[in-house]
């Protein structure tokens, strides 16, 4: 009887409608031989927590490359009438790609300064939320930025190279 038990408490367990904690809490006795179980039911909600939080920083670094595109990309659609003189007296598409990204990069590196302070000053209250990282991991404070960096840097990249493939004598002619 005691091993039907344990084997529908560990089918009930993994489907999660019995929450051993639960039990724990309000005084009621778990059996031992359930410890294994336990185990991996804890395991398996930090695992579920983990993937959530992977997918919603993966979100974030889609909504900063949306972000970072929408608005070069309109900055270098606001300023054809410029590009296009420009080009005219002779200036190179490869010069024109360096200014866009010249901007864009001082946004990013301000963006990033601005998230790395509020980063580190928010280290003790993210600090209870962070497992088998420190608040301060050096690895993680280096490659967020980078990888940002990157996409963003690429974002800025893509509006630029399509701005400068416009022929200087039609932007020109528009007005």
């Amino acid at each position: 009887m005691l091993a039907a038990y344990l084997a529908l408490a560990a089918v009930a367990i993994t489907l999660r409608l019995l929450n051993l904690r639960h039990l724990e809490r309000h005084g009621h006795e778990v059996p031992p031989e359930l410890g294994d179980v336990i185990d991996a039911q804890r395991l398996e909600s930090i695992s579920d927590y983990t993937r959530l939080r992977g997918w919603l920083g993966l979100l974030g670094l889609v909504l900063a490359l949306v972000g970072v595109y929408g608005v070069v990309s309109y900055s270098a659609t606001q300023r054809s009438r410029e590009i296009g003189i420009r080009m005219a007296l002779g200036g190179t598409p490869a010069a024109i790609r360096a200014m866009f990204l010249r901007q864009g990069a001082s946004f990013v590196v301000l963006g990033i300064a601005a998230g790395l302070v509020g980063a580190f000053g928010l280290t003790r209250i993210l600090k209870r939320f962070l497992l088998l990282v420190s608040a301060v991991d050096p690895v993680t404070f280096v490659a967020v930025p980078l990888a940002l960096a990157a996409v963003a840097i690429w974002a800025c990249w893509v509006p630029a190279r399509h701005a400068t493939n416009v022929d200087p004598m039609l932007v020109l002619r528009q007005d």
